[in-house]
């Protein structure tokens, strides 16, 4: 069986595709990858600087300019769920517990993100390429759960009012 890549013989490029394993580790990594970029994406169309944090040990996943000031953002990724009330209605949700490791594997810790060092939590949807901005208001919520509609509502008109009143409260802080 050939390994998924792209194979360069005699100036021809074959590419070969694999079934892809979604439960491992790799592919949600590079699922979080990919909304960081579309978040990251996103923000620099309206108008944003962005930043992309480096990965060694920061809670950001990015950060953007805004005045003077430099916010970090944490992106989120998730994949359409089925409700569990509701077996008929989906549902995304997003966990904003930071991870920990623990005998090599990461588990969701109870503790929060602080709402200084990220004010900003962005909750990509997969499938509809969207984003919703959300403000970390306490630092004590973990999980988020959005349905069709919220994401429906998720224009860039919409998210762009949303990062307004953001920026506002904090800066009034």
């Amino acid at each position: 069986m050939k390994q998924a890549g792209f194979n360069f013989q005699d100036d021809t490029l074959e590419i070969v595709a694999a079934k892809i394993n979604t439960e491992n580790d790799e592919y949600r990594y590079f699922i979080g990858i990919g909304g960081e970029y579309l978040v990251s994406s996103k923000l620099s169309f309206m108008g944003f600087e962005v930043l992309k944090a480096s990965r060694d040990g920061t809670k950001e996943d990015l950060y953007i300019q805004h005045g003077k000031k430099t916010f970090g953002v944490q992106v989120k990724t998730s994949q359409k769920r089925a409700d569990q009330k509701n077996k008929n209605k989906d549902v995304w949700s997003f966990d904003f517990r930071l991870k920990k490791t623990v005998n090599g594997q990461q588990i969701s810790s109870n503790e929060t993100y602080n709402t200084h060092d990220i004010p900003i939590f962005a909750c990509v949807c997969k499938e509809k390429e969207k984003v919703i901005f959300i403000e970390n208001k306490s630092g004590n919520q973990m999980q988020y759960k959005f349905d069709h509609k919220d994401f429906d509502y998720a224009t860039d008109k919409a998210s762009i009012e949303a990062l307004t009143k953001i920026f506002k409260r904090i800066n009034n802080d």
